[in-house]
């Protein structure tokens, strides 16, 4: 049976409702709550609480503002350091590319700028900056470490047991579960340098660049900000960074990583050190050989010889030049007599000079006499003893002039016999001097040469020693 929906409609009747009267309000409107009432603890209540209790307020307010002044002015000043890496888009390995699969990337991979960003979050960078860099030894984070590990208000909470200690909740198999491939000296590392790692990230920020000005917002920039007492410190952590991350990606790019840099270090290490010993066996063997060497390949013994190669060269010349002025001179008489003209010019002008002195003055007196002689005979006869007397004396003068003359003149022959007789003797002094002295150089170039070739021998011998030991190393 279907009951019927539609409206049924009740027909009409009188109702009486009954009518209550209201009285009207007194004491204010109606909506406002009467603050004279004892309902509730009002505002003026806590005026009068706070009136009462002035000075307590004032006074705590005051000791709370001056302690949290102190507190706050013994604190260090933080520095920031920033630092800004830029993120290139991808590259591959031109080792690993060949030449025909080469094609430029034009497109931004956001995939590529994630991961980069996600690698210099990591605690892989982190630890290989503290281990490179040393910081691990650094005062200021031995400090940072232990004030991290030792916080009062985290050891008073942990006394409640309303904290936990950090060293206990991280296992090294937790720590290192994503890096299944490190051996066990670098995960001894890891484990180490993880308390380093936790407080340079308290107080580093990585975040992407964004540009709000522009229409694309995202940029290639990633800024690097660090926080620390020390400014120095706070650079010194955000250049290492960006450095390290720079690294990693070139070693990536080149094909190379660390352990291969850490094999070639060894090697060079292992060749140095091998080098080393065959100088110092080198060394030992020339010694042995009596090889002395100077700058270059030169040896003591090799510069001596030199040395002595250029005074024989010289003394030989020498020789030959007194050599050939002694025999030029010797077997030629018009020469020498033409070297003793010019020795003896000198001695020969002075004693014409004075020659010629002695007969001015006599040839003057010998005037004399004569005018004497002319004045004796208008008073005596020719032959009167006066005039012989006269005569006499004329003739003593004359024989005089005569007698100088004719010992200058020998005077003159015996200086040049006796010049011409040095200068030979000269000669052949400085010919057998020259001779002596090439002598004596050549005597001991013959016995240096001889000990060069010894030398020679023996390093010939060493060359081929150090051949063989290299052709044996690289077989």
């Amino acid at each position: 049976m279907n009951e019927p929906r539609g409206i049924i409609r009740n027909p009409l009747s009188d109702a009486e409702i009954q009518f209550e009267s209201t009285a009207p309000a007194t004491g204010g409107y109606p909506s406002y709550r009467n603050l004279q009432t004892s309902d509730g603890f009002q505002l003026a209540d806590y005026w009068r609480a706070i009136r009462k209790r002035l000075w307590l307020v004032i006074g705590l307010t005051v000791l709370i503002t001056t302690l949290t002044a102190i507190y706050m002015a013994r604190q260090p000043s933080v520095f920031s350091a920033h630092a800004v890496v830029q993120v290139d888009s991808e590259q591959a390995n031109p080792d690993l590319v060949s030449v025909d699969r080469q094609r430029p990337s034009m497109n931004s991979d956001p995939a590529y700028f994630n991961t980069q960003l996600q690698l210099l979050l990591s605690d892989n960078l982190l630890r290989r900056t503290i281990k490179e860099q040393n910081l691990d030894t650094h005062p200021e984070f031995l400090k940072l470490k232990e004030a991290g590990s030792t916080s009062t208000f985290r050891s008073i909470l942990r006394s409640v047991g309303l904290a936990t200690d950090d060293s206990k909740t991280k296992t090294p198999d937790e720590l290192l579960a994503d890096n299944s491939l490190l051996t066990n000296e670098e995960i001894a590392d890891a484990v180490r340098l993880q308390p380093f790692v936790k407080a340079i990230k308290l107080n580093l920020d990585i975040d992407p660049r964004r540009e709000s000005r522009a229409t694309v917002k995202d940029t290639r920039l990633i800024d690097i900000t660090y926080r620390h007492t020390s400014p120095e410190l706070a650079a010194f952590v955000v250049n290492s960074m960006a450095k390290t991350f720079t690294e990693m990606n070139q070693e990536k790019r080149s094909g190379t990583s660390k352990k291969t840099n850490t094999f070639l270090t060894e090697r060079i290490s292992t060749l140095d050190a091998e080098i080393q010993s065959d100088e110092a066996k080198l060394v030992r063997l020339t010694q042995e050989a009596g090889i002395l060497k100077t700058e270059g390949d030169q040896t003591i013994v090799g510069d001596r010889l030199s040395g002595l190669n250029k005074q024989l060269l010289d003394a030989e010349q020498k020789r030959k030049t007194a050599e050939s002025e002694y025999l030029e001179v010797s077997k030629s008489p018009d020469k020498v007599k033409a070297l003793a003209e010019v020795a003896t010019a000198r001695y020969t002008t002075e004693r014409e000079n004075s020659i010629q002195v002695l007969q001015t003055e006599t040839i003057k007196k010998i005037s004399e006499l004569r005018n004497q002689r002319i004045e004796k005979l208008e008073l005596f006869e020719e032959g009167a003893p006066e005039i012989k007397q006269i005569d006499t004396q004329i003739k003593a003068y004359e024989e005089s002039i005569d007698n100088a003359v004719g010992k200058m003149q020998k005077d003159l022959a015996a200086f040049r016999n006796r010049v011409s007789t040095d200068l030979l003797q000269n000669l052949r002094t400085k010919y057998l001097s020259a001779k002596a002295e090439e002598d004596k150089i050549r005597v001991d170039f013959d016995k240096q040469y001889g000990a060069a070739q010894g030398q020679s021998t023996s390093g010939g011998h060493l060359a081929l020693e150090a051949e063989h030991r290299y052709k044996k190393r690289i077989s």
